[in-house]
């Protein structure tokens, strides 16, 4: 054999097989090509449709809490139970006495009256949503200060109820729910401290 005949060597192309070449092609093409990029990820779909919208995020910045439809018939459901409340108060005829006007609905006397002959610190508050709702403001607060505060607290919480049932939207919400609480604290202060002046009196 001549020298750098290699026509009978093992290296030759004539004593390689076919995958053995296949597979010393691929792997140049692998040391000379780069590894191309995946198909771009899609974004994640969002858990709402209008999270991004204008309007919820014009909401969001002035403190506004976007309500879920399930939420929206809460609150007007809630809403117009207030109401209600506050319409059965207007059909009432206020007890001249200052209290016992609850007995029209086929409640029970106060069990403190039966049992002491005292009036309890809610004693009126029945009577001072009925002169209330007839805009007995003096009346009202005579029968019981408490009951006028809690009225007044009625009114306020149906109607915000009902306007976030309708727009969909709470504004200052947090706010509304702690003067709310702070309200209810008011009244029970002054529920007891009435109670106590008339028990004086």
């Amino acid at each position: 054999m001549r020298s750098g005949d290699f026509s009978d060597s093992p290296e030759s192309p004539k004593h390689q097989s076919p995958c053995g070449s296949a597979t010393k092609t691929i792997l140049r093409i692998r040391g000379v090509l780069p590894i191309l990029p995946g198909p771009p990820s899609l974004p994640a779909k969002q858990v709402c449709d209008d999270c991004d919208s204008p309007q919820r995020q014009l909401d969001s910045s002035r403190g506004g809490r976007h309500l879920s439809r399930t939420s929206r018939c809460a609150y007007g459901v809630m809403s117009c139970g207030l109401f209600a409340i506050l319409a059965i108060a207007a059909q009432l005829t206020p007890a001249t006495e200052g209290f016992g006007t609850h007995r029209q609905l086929g409640l029970p006397a106060c069990t403190w009256m039966e049992l002491w002959g005292v009036r309890c610190p809610s004693c009126g508050m029945t009577t001072s949503w009925s002169l209330a709702m007839r805009g007995e403001w003096g009346a009202a607060a005579n029968a019981n200060p408490a009951g006028l505060l809690l009225f007044l607290q009625a009114w306020v919480t149906a109607t915000y109820w009902m306007w976030g049932s309708v727009s969909g939207t709470f504004h200052r919400r947090g706010w509304f729910a702690w003067g709310a609480i702070g309200l209810m604290v008011v009244a029970l202060v002054v529920a007891i401290g009435d109670w106590l002046w008339k028990l004086g009196g």
